[in-house]
Parts: structure tokens; C-alpha cells; sequence
């Protein structure tokens, strides 16, 4: 019998109650720590073929036992290896990455989300590319600007940001005209983004067929539907907002949403059924 695994670090009170809800359904469901799956005691993947992995309680989980894998991981950290010097850890850190990047891929569709080389947890681009994309589905492209350091940009109305890319955050700066914000350390990347529309906005939630938080339009509800679908998700959380000229545009699109709810609990636990339904149909 095919059964949903739900793979999550031990804090993801989301898909804990995910998890939970699927059994008060009666649901075939196991929820498995990223640290159990790093600690199986057998290991055996195939990326052409078969795969097994023995969990240390003595789960099996195979090719033909997993019907919907949930997949909540938000990094690889062997247990086994967290004492080990910062080299061997992070060497071991990047083989296992590979090994579970390979294992999620060989499921296929299978994997809500799809891993990304990025993560393990679906598709996320980088803070420059979302707010490239998001100024240019602005119509205001050259309202945003990027330098090796702050003090090289251009002058313009909008916010001073420092990007560190290594740290995958933007820190928030002072307005323009104020100067070089205090946060931009020197040699920091800096950037400048456009001013933020002062028209509506949402955060919303998209799960599946189904979209959650606020009441968007139905133009905004299909951006919505199209951004998330085009990077292969099915949770994905997303702010949407409104120009005074009745332009959309998006920010971050978060492949990891919070499930915080009960609205989004329930709604991820109907997904994760009906996906399942439709695999042993």
C-alpha cells in the first residue's frame, strides 16, 4: 500500500499538524525526520533504477511503498558528521545534499515540492532575479539598480539595500538621500529597488488548486496560479500588489510557506490525498 511521507525537519510545527491531520483522516501517512533519513542504516539508490532506504525504526521506505512525498527539508546536516571539522562537515554536507537530491528527483512528480539544486524543498531564485523580474513586471525596470557597492549607485527615488548574497538577505537601508545606509559594510554589493506601489497588496498562500490570504482579483489570482506553477510547486507563498494603473506585480515567491493556519493545514492534507487518490487510482 502507497502511503504520503512527509519529510520535515523536527521544528515544522506546519507539517507536524500536517501530518496529523492526514491521520485523524485515516490516511496512510509517516512523518519522517531529515535526521532520520541522514542516519538510515541502509541506504541503497539507484538514480536509474530502484531505490531503499531502511529507516532506524525500521521504516521501509521504496519506490513502490512512497505514493506522495511532501517534501518540508530545509537543509542537510548529518548528524553524524556535526562534530567533525568545518571541512569534513561540509564536504559531507554537499555529498548527502547530492545523495537526497538524487533519491527526491529519481520519485519524480511523486515530490510536492520538486527539489531545485538550490534546496531541497522546490524551486526559490535568488533575491536579485525575483526583484529584476518584480520591477520589470512593474513596467519600471530602470527604477531599479545593482553595484558592487552602495556608494556606486545611481540616484534615484527608491530605498538604499545591501545585498549579501552569501547570506541570501536583503538588510533594509535608509530612504534615499540620506546616504549610504549604515548596514552596507564596505565592499558590500548594494541596491537600489524602485518605490514600492502604494495601490493594493497580498499575501496569499497557493496551495494546489486552491489560493489562501486576502481576496486578490481574479488577474491576481492567476498570476499567482501561473508564477508558482511555472517554477514546479505546489505550496508556495507570494505577495502580490496592485498599481494605481491596475499593473500586478509579485515579490518573493517562498516555496516554503509557513502552514501556520488551519485554513492551510487542511488545505495542504486535501492535497496531499487527492494526489495520493489520483497515484492508486
Amino acid at each position: 500500500r502507497r502511503s504520503i511521507v512527509v519529510l520535515a525537519d523536527p521544528d515544522d510545527r506546519g507539517a507536524l499538524l500536517v501530518a496529523r491531520s492526514l491521520r485523524l483522516r485515516g490516511a496512510p501517512v509517516a512523518l519522517v525526520a531529515t535526521d532520520q533519513l541522514l542516519l538510515a542504516p541502509v541506504w541503497e539508490h539507484d538514480p536509474l533504477g530502484a531505490s531503499r532506504v531502511v529507516l532506524g525504526n525500521g521504516l521501509e521506505l521504496t519506490d513502490s511503498s512512497i505514493g506522495v512525498l511532501f517534501c518540508r527539508a530545509r537543509g542537510v546536516d548529518p548528524p553524524q558528521f556535526r562534530g567533525a571539522v568545518e571541512s569534513d562537515r561540509r564536504y559531507a554536507q554537499e555529498e548527502f545534499f547530492a545523495l537526497l537530491m538524487s533519491w527526491l528527483a529519481r520519485l519524480g512528480e511523486r515530490v510536492l515540492n520538486r527539489p531545485h539544486p538550490g534546496n531541497l524543498h522546490g524551486t526559490q531564485c535568488s533575491l536579485v532575479e525575483d526583484l529584476l523580474s518584480s520591477a520589470w513586471s512593474r513596467g519600471s525596470p530602470h527604477g531599479f539598480a545593482a553595484a558592487s557597492h552602495a556608494r556606486h549607485l545611481p540616484p534615484g527615488a527608491g530605498p538604499v539595500r545591501e545585498y549579501r548574497p552569501w547570506g541570501g538577505r536583503f538588510d533594509a537601508g535608509q530612504p534615499a538621500g540620506s546616504g549610504v545606509p549604515g548596514s552596507v559594510v564596505a565592499g558590500g554589493p548594494g541596491m537600489r529597488l524602485p518605490p514600492l506601489p502604494d495601490g493594493r497588496h497580498w499575501n496569499v498562500t497557493v496551495i494546489g488548486d486552491r489560493l489562501l490570504g486576502g481576496q486578490p482579483p481574479a488577474a491576481a489570482r492567476s498570476l499567482a496560479f501561473r508564477l508558482v506553477r511555472d517554477r514546479g510547486l505546489s505550496f508556495a507563498a507570494i505577495e502580490l500588489f496592485q498599481l494605481a494603473d491596475g499593473g500586478l506585480g509579485h515579490g518573493m515567491i517562498d516555496p516554503f510557506p509557513a502552514l501556520d493556519h488551519a485554513g492551510e493545514i487542511e488545505a495542504a492534507a486535501d492535497h496531499l490525498a487527492l494526489v495520493l487518490s489520483r497515484c492508486v487510482a
